[in-house]
């Protein structure tokens, strides 16, 4: 337990917005300019924090009518979240990445590929022109981090020469593979370059992943987890199990993963569910089909870590002093024919640009454009909303229709065009996350 001295004769300056929202018994407190809120449980702790904004002094509320430990309570709270004194970042600046589909090619054929990988793409790439742009990234754009995918990108013969190449840019990459075709020396090379790797698995048995991804595919993968692990690489396993498979074998998935977490434990490691299905080579889920399964996917993710990984990431993220204007809508996501679309889910959306005939400035002045016109301050009914900065909007193509049409956002008047349909649900998501966010880190 951290103990602060505090000083009895301070007094707080608050935000400037402050919102009270009574929800569950509780007096949800937000500031909406600094994403950050408190949690007070009376109408006396409200009252004594009116005090507090009149100007009075913690020994002045002290020396009132008012019960010490509610007092206590609405300091603690305070200081805790730093109420008064907020610094911010833009989550939308510390998300800025490039996300590169290296080739189309790939040594499997998952059914649920959204990429439909398997064959090259015509016209992939070179070498030369994803240096270039890779270059353009780091020095016209101040890109930092470089995402690396497929397909499986590992299959290109220049894939060492490339990672290496950003690496020395200074560029903070993350690859994601399937780790069947990695070897031992391969990773120990690959490790000096990468700061973090996603490997997926989608069984928990040879047998159950070979239904999946094919045979012989299951023991290389968690041979190359070990040998990243070994090197001291931040890894993940990704699962995405078809709902058909899930629903049957929802405890294996259980105990693999778990398996896995303790075997690793005190490592860089973590085990990931998808938490919905896209549309893919061989499976097209309902809307309902995909409500099951995110259930089905949050049931085993509380078993694993014993919190649901929604909370856990939302707990990560706002303690992190983050405000969330945008869901990463804006990025550079370029396909392996140089294709440039602003969200790395390219399957839903049309290209904008291709890095092959456009200027890589008229590209980063469009991809500036798509960010600033899809932030929360010009969405309806987001702009006006107290939970702006921490909901963030949600999945512009998916919660915004009409955004995945848009090609062009330069002369796009944002609030015309863009309106979600949000609803009490969705608010109360967030006030419940907000109140056992609080009760878990202070309380």
């Amino acid at each position: 337990m951290v103990q602060v001295e505090i000083d009895v004769n301070k007094k707080y300056i608050f935000p400037q917005e402050i919102c009270v929202v009574k929800y569950a018994e509780k007096y949800l407190i937000i500031a909406p300019e600094y994403a950050n809120w408190i949690v007070l449980d009376s109408e006396e702790q409200l009252s004594i924090l009116n005090y507090f904004k009149q100007g009075h002094t913690i020994l002045e509320t002290l020396s009132n009518s008012f019960k010490e430990d509610d007092v206590n309570c609405v300091v603690c709270q305070i200081e805790a979240r730093c109420f008064c004194n907020k610094n911010i970042h833009n989550s939308v600046e510390d998300s800025r990445c490039l996300h590169l589909y290296l080739t189309n090619k790939c040594n499997l054929l998952c059914p649920h590929c959204y990429m439909l990988s398997g064959k090259s793409n015509e016209n992939e790439l070179t070498t030369e022109q994803i240096t270039t742009l890779i270059y353009n990234y780091k020095t016209i754009a101040k890109g930092t981090r470089l995402t690396i995918s497929g397909g499986e990108p590992t299959i290109r013969a220049d894939f060492l020469e490339i990672v290496k190449y950003a690496s020395e840019l200074g560029l903070e990459i993350k690859l994601l593979t399937n780790g069947a075709l990695l070897t031992k020396t391969i990773i120990e090379t690959l490790s000096q370059y990468i700061s973090s790797v996603q490997i997926s698995i989608d069984g928990f048995s040879e047998e159950s992943n070979a239904t999946i991804r094919g045979k012989n595919h299951f023991q290389k993968a968690l041979n190359s987890l070990d040998n990243f692990i070994k090197n001291g690489v931040e890894t993940s396993v990704a699962i995405t199990p078809p709902y058909s498979i899930l629903k049957l074998h929802l405890d294996d998935y259980v105990d693999f993963s778990e398996r896995l977490v303790e075997k690793y434990k005190g490592k860089p490691f973590c085990v990931k569910f998808t938490e919905g299905l896209s549309k893919g080579r061989k499976i097209n889920p309902s809307k309902l089909e995909n409500e099951k399964y995110s259930k089905l996917i949050k049931t085993i993710q509380t078993k694993i870590y014993g919190l649901e990984y929604e909370f856990i990431h939302f707990v990560e993220i706002m303690s992190n002093d983050i405000i969330n204007d945008n869901c990463m809508f804006g990025v550079f996501a370029v396909a392996s024919n140089g294709d440039v679309y602003f969200c790395p889910e390219i399957g839903k959306l049309h290209p904008v640009a291709n890095i092959k005939k456009d200027s890589f400035n008229d590209i980063l002045q469009k991809s500036l454009a798509a960010e600033k016109a899809t932030s929360v301050t010009q969405l309806e009914p987001c702009r006006d909303c107290e939970l702006r900065y921490i909901c963030g909007g949600g999945c512009r193509i998916d919660e915004f229709p009409g955004i995945s049409e848009i090609v062009s956002f330069e002369k796009v008047t944002p609030v015309k065009v863009m309106h979600r349909n949000c609803t009490s649900k969705i608010k109360n998501k967030f006030y419940d996350l907000m109140i056992k966010s609080n009760e878990y880190l202070y309380k």
